[in-house]
């Protein structure tokens, strides 16, 4: 990818890279919930 003003990253480049790191972060957030939860869940379950 080629930058239009030559230094620095444009604010469309900066805007999609912030996208990405939350919906990674939102994406490891709700597996390790999910996980919790069903582990709890069988841990109720099996006791």
């Amino acid at each position: 990818m080629t930058n239009h003003s030559g230094r620095g990253l444009s604010k469309f480049e900066i805007a999609a890279l912030i996208a990405f790191i939350l919906t990674i972060m939102a994406f490891i957030w709700s597996f390790l919930t999910l996980r919790n939860d069903v582990l709890r869940r069988l841990y109720e379950l099996y006791l």
